[in-house]
């Protein structure tokens, strides 16, 4: 069925509310539906027309599945709370890292999300209240894209034939399918929404996965996520349509040669050369590449020095770092689980990364990300004879581990000599 479009220009803010909540009242009946609130203005929208035409038999929730910005889940809960609308936090980062495991293609990554949001998250949240209606922020821009093949947008499903009834166990209600970005943003004026929300800046629903080159893990999301929050905190006066971060899969490093000023290392740039830094690579391992590296690199301006024009450097990239001492490396697992990996790594040499268990020391050689949202901060999980330390967010995967007096051992070993580990609290 063709859409017919209502142009901005066009548009009757009270009008259009008025006839969206008649037609939406008419539609549901008497029965329940639902909505997904991300805090965008097209959700947001959404939200305050089916909540103004069905009251409290409109359930919102807020999906947490991991692949949002900052803070962004409390934020929303606490706006709509303001509107006099509750707002349901449901944890889903665990189903929604588990699909994207592997994926690396971005339209698998967004057919992952899509199926997991409409055939796992919305249909267990349909069967729970015995609802038969999903809202749908759907505008159409989103519908123009996808049947012309620029790129799949995840809420898009009817438009392709879909039929969500027979397929998830639910019917789509989507109020602002006519309208585009703009008339939304008058609509969202229109019913109240604060500014922050009305003229907020598109993100994409995907959420930050979208962001990350390659597979998406809670690690490189962590990153995004926190470059994504100095982004929009440094460009927010600029009145840029949209910034955002894009995390690569590429990470490098690399030597310099420079001429030794008074400032010893702040001098000219004769050469430099960039290493590519692998997912398994370690202090040692990255130190013997570099060492490698460093003396063909070295080399090659020694037989080239009467040719090279060495460059000023950049003061404003320069990167610092304090002296280390050994107590740097006691492990605090109230951090992140990507910052205590990438910790874990750096110090592998010296000074190793440690923590205590009832005042033995350990020394964790080896360790790597797992997707499986954490419980108490050093907790101890023992699953298949796999050893598992809760992070702040996430759990660690413990591979090679060293106690205090013994040898180095894989987490089998030590969890087949050291019993009752199950529950066991580490230092934080």
């Amino acid at each position: 069925m063709e859409i017919k479009e209502i142009k901005a220009g066009e548009l009757d803010p009270k009008k259009f509310v008025k006839e969206k909540v008649e037609e939406i009242r008419k539609i549901v009946g008497d029965g329940k539906a639902i909505v997904a609130l991300s805090g965008g203005v097209d959700s947001s929208t959404t939200t305050l027309l089916g909540h103004k035409a069905l009251g409290d038999r409109l359930k919102v929730y807020f999906i947490d599945d991991g692949l949002m910005r900052e803070g962004e889940a409390k934020q929303v809960a606490s706006t709509f709370k303001k509107l006099g609308i509750k707002v349901r936090i449901i944890s889903a980062q665990r189903e929604f890292f588990e699909a994207l495991k592997g994926k690396i293609d971005p339209e698998e990554k967004r057919e992952a999300i899509t199926q997991t949001f409409y055939r796992v998250i919305f249909a267990r949240l349909i069967r729970a209240i015995g609802a038969k209606f999903l809202f749908h922020g759907t505008i159409l821009t989103d519908i123009e894209e996808t049947i012309a093949g620029i790129k799949r947008q995840h809420n898009i499903l009817e438009q392709l034939g879909i039929d969500t009834e027979k397929e998830f166990g639910y019917k789509l209600v989507e109020p602002l399918k006519q309208i585009r970005k703009d008339g939304v943003r008058k609509v969202a004026k229109a019913l109240g929404l604060p500014e922050s929300i009305y003229n907020r800046m598109p993100f994409c629903g995907p959420g930050l996965s979208a962001r990350v080159i390659g597979e998406v893990t809670p690690e490189k999301i962590a990153i995004v996520r926190k470059a994504t929050t100095i982004i929009e905190e440094e460009l927010r006066n600029t009145k840029a349509f949209q910034y955002l971060a894009i995390l690569h899969e590429d990470k490098v490093t690399g030597n310099s040669v420079i001429k030794i000023t008074s400032k010893l290392d702040s001098g000219p740039i004769f050469k430099q050369s960039k290493i590519e830094i692998s997912s398994d690579d370690n202090y040692t391992t990255l130190s013997h590449k570099l060492a490698v590296d460093g003396g063909k690199l070295l080399k090659e301006v020694m037989q080239d020095f009467e040719k090279l024009k060495p460059l000023l450097q950049n003061e404003k990239m320069a990167s610092r770092t304090s002296i280390i001492s050994k107590n740097d490396g006691l492990i605090n697992w109230n951090e992140k689980a990507h910052l205590i990996n990438a910790k874990i790594k750096a110090f592998a040499n010296w000074p190793t990364c440690f923590t205590n268990m009832d005042n033995l020391k350990l020394i964790i050689k080896k360790a790597e990300m797992s997707n499986i949202p954490s419980n108490k901060p050093g907790q101890i999980t023992i699953k298949c004879n796999e050893i598992f330390v809760s992070a702040s967010d996430y759990y660690l995967r413990i591979l090679l581990i060293q106690p205090s007096g013994r040898k180095e051992m894989d987490h089998a070993a030590f969890a087949n000599g050291y019993k009752r580990l199950d529950g066991k609290i580490l230092n934080v």
